[in-house]
């Protein structure tokens, strides 16, 4: 399945078009009855899962498509493509350092294994293996933003939105 992320705009799966903004009823036109349906939060909002739960997107209040997430990382089989990469197969500080340059503005690095690109509405978050949280801790505070994500790990989750 070829998928593409516009950020702060559509997600296209081979050819079909799901906008963010767009009416519950209209994804679920699109993409059929979820496997699992989740309240968020206490009441108010949904989560829908699709393929195996990897594809999560989160309804706000108004039935509005709010969040798109992938959730099954490298390992999983949706391998969505952002600026031209494949998220969950290039290299963390690849991932990092184009998801800067197109994010033009600040961007969250306040955790230890991810990272929000606001401009972007654009978040991530890395498989940290077996590494400690001080050893990663240590090589972030160390390193340049771009170069936060080592190589060897992988990004394992993506998430977009609308701006608010």
């Amino acid at each position: 399945m070829d998928i593409r992320l516009i950020p702060l705009e559509k997600m296209i799966m081979d050819e079909i078009e799901i906008r963010l903004g767009e009416k519950k009823e209209a994804v679920l036109s699109i993409l059929g009855v979820p496997e699992h349906i989740q309240e968020n939060y206490g009441g108010g909002s949904w989560r829908h899962y699709y393929f195996d739960t990897e594809l999560a997107l989160d309804f706000n209040r108004d039935d509005r498509l709010e969040f798109i997430e992938f959730l099954g990382g490298h390992y999983g089989k949706l391998k969505p493509y952002i600026y031209g990469i494949s998220v969950f197969d290039t290299k963390n500080s690849e991932v990092v350092r184009i998801l800067s340059e197109h994010n033009g503005g600040e961007i969250d690095d306040s955790e230890v294994d991810s990272f929000g690109f606001l401009e972007t509405s654009i978040g991530i978050w890395k498989d940290t293996g077996p590494q400690s949280e001080s050893v990663l801790k240590a090589i972030i505070r160390m390193s340049e933003p771009a170069e936060k994500a080592k190589d060897k790990e992988s990004i394992f989750t993506i998430i977009f939105h609308i701006k608010e």
